[in-house]
């Protein structure tokens, strides 16, 4: 639509045509097994001719974008010029139709590895006819044999096209953090424990020790983005939210679940149930579980089950207080006071100064109780000051105010 609006109308069919392409590839995709291998070589037709007629098929793209000045623009199984086409070029396209139309199901046919069969060396002559036609018409332009088979390499290479399946990614409700201080091990720890399906990590700890943050890295690592299949992030601090979050979820990447549902939550949640029971192409971040969180523990299979990969966080171990969750824990603990140093240091907030000051200490193990996300609160403050000193700056402003004060600008979240 942008490239319509600035006038580029080649770019934009040519854009439109390779989506179009790929949302057929896709749509394959779907429909097909978990992991279906299309190969490079296309059916009955031996790799050497498959790179000959590849090698004709893209020249003569370009050889005919020379002589028409407009390039060849595919639409499913047919094949259109741009509006502004020399009229005397214009009736030779239109002439040879017929022999477009029959490049373009060739073309079709090898980029998406039809069924139905095409004579690769009838379409190689068609492609010569249309071209010297067009040169016809066009003497100003030299005559050009693209697609001599000697010009290709005699020995083949073998390519290999994988399409993996498509993957919902996550929309995550907090930032990323960019650079992750302390926790890189509890993260290594979460993805081993989610190698097997059927996996459920549980992420506790005190408020704002880093749970939602280890769960965002989780979210956004490799072998998270290569698990591919359904996933989404979850909020279970309000039972009613996480049920329509989970019903919005399926409404828009997997709404055949729902069908016929979706005027009935009940009924949208029991078939929803039924789907994560018997499938094992998912991951749920959930955030904020709770013992509450009734709709949590009903909907979500058992380890037992061996369906799908359940990372949650929460302030509770849930072990001892619901028995539905018997899964792996990753207990977070506040930072040791280099590492809360560390973070500040990575906010550029620190100078040797106040690396000196023993009441830096003191500030960030008694005061912010070595919390990361007071840490961080607190060295995302001192950096909006004003002057040197900034840290000393931040522990008298901190000392001086009582907790109402302090709700304002970051405190101890182990107070709220």
């Amino acid at each position: 639509t942008v490239l319509k609006q600035c006038h580029f109308e080649v770019c934009a069919a040519e854009v439109g045509a390779l989506l179009n392409e790929a949302k057929s590839l896709v749509q394959r995709a779907r429909e097909a097994p978990p992991g279906t291998v299309y190969p490079g070589p296309v059916l009955d037709v031996d790799q050497a001719t498959m790179q000959v007629f590849y090698c004709a098929l893209s020249t003569w793209e370009q050889h005919v974008k020379d002589v028409v000045g407009h390039p060849p623009r595919f639409q499913d199984r047919t094949i259109a010029f741009g509006a502004k086409v020399d009229p005397q070029l214009a009736s030779v396209l239109k002439r040879m139709k017929q022999d477009f139309q029959n490049i373009a199901i060739a073309r079709h046919w090898y980029f998406h590895h039809l069924e139905s069969s095409v004579d690769v060396v009838k379409v190689q002559k068609t492609m010569l006819r249309v071209s010297q036609s067009l040169l016809d018409a066009n003497p100003s332009q030299p005559p050009k044999d693209p697609w001599n088979e000697s010009a290709v390499p005699s020995v083949p290479t073998q390519v290999l096209i994988r399409l993996a399946r498509p993957t919902t990614r996550v929309n995550l409700p907090i930032a990323r953090v960019s650079n992750l201080v302390g926790r890189k091990d509890d993260v290594a720890d979460a993805l081993k424990m989610l190698s097997a399906p059927g996996a459920q990590v549980l992420i506790h700890g005190l408020p704002g020790v880093g749970k939602d943050a280890v769960m965002a890295e989780v979210v956004h690592s490799e072998p998270i983005r290569e698990l591919g299949g359904l996933q989404g992030w979850l909020q279970a601090s309000s039972d009613a939210v996480f049920r329509q979050q989970l019903i919005d979820l399926f409404a828009t990447h997997q709404p055949s679940v729902i069908q016929g549902f979706e005027n009935d939550a009940k009924a949208a949640i029991v078939s929803i149930k039924s789907w994560l029971g018997s499938n094992s192409d998912w991951v749920l971040f959930v955030e904020d579980a709770s013992p509450t969180s009734s709709t949590v523990w009903d909907v979500l299979p058992t380890m037992q089950q061996g369906c799908g990969r359940v990372v949650m966080t929460s302030q509770s171990q849930l072990t001892a207080d619901c028995g539905h969750f018997t899964g792996s824990h990753i207990h977070l603990k506040p930072f040791e006071t280099s590492q809360s140093i560390e973070l500040l240091q990575h906010l550029d907030v620190l100078d040797q100064a106040d690396l000196d000051r023993p009441e830096l200490a003191v500030f960030l193990g008694e005061r912010l109780g070595n919390l990361p996300l007071s840490v961080a609160m607190c060295g995302h403050l001192a950096r909006n000051l004003v002057g040197p000193n900034k840290v000393q700056t931040l522990i008298t402003m901190y000392s001086g105010k009582d907790e109402k004060e302090l709700d304002t600008v970051g405190r101890d979240p182990r107070h709220d």
